[in-house]
């Protein structure tokens, strides 16, 4: 916007016309690192997933080890959620799948893999009680 306001008024050298061109483009790559780094911060595949293809379109080379991170992150999620639906559903055979699938993969020490494993002791000694937060309406 600058220089086309400074083309109203004079000539502009075709330098600083590349030297802008090549600021904006250092900033946008910076600002797609930045956010980048902010959402592997908070472990958002989601979000990593956004700014490593706005990288890509930039031409920018992303390091091999942030495709191994999304994927871990990729597996912990699925297996969060899969936690999830065997407390729901309070299936003792899945519960105990996930729960060493979660201890396998590192997530026994959550406090939803602690939830499932003390869900299938409840399950062992015959009864299942729903947590107030998986409780469905009737």
């Amino acid at each position: 916007a600058a220089l086309s306001e400074a083309r109203k008024f004079s000539v502009v050298s075709r330098s600083l016309e590349e030297a802008a061109q090549n600021l904006g483009s250092a900033e946008e790559a910076i600002v797609t690192w930045q956010c980048l780094l902010d959402a592997l911060r908070v472990r958002d595949c989601h979000e990593m997933e956004v700014w490593l293809e706005q990288a890509r379109g930039l031409g920018l080379q992303i390091p091999s080890e942030v495709h191994v991170v999304l994927a871990q992150l990729r597996r912990r999620k699925d297996l969060e959620q899969r936690l999830q639906f065997a407390l729901e559903a309070c299936d003792p055979e899945l519960l105990a799948e996930v729960v060493g699938e979660a201890e396998r993969g590192g997530i026994g020490d959550t406090a939803l893999a602690r939830e499932a494993a003390v869900r299938m002791v409840a399950l062992a000694s015959g009864r299942c009680a729903r947590p107030a937060s998986s409780a469905v309406p009737r």
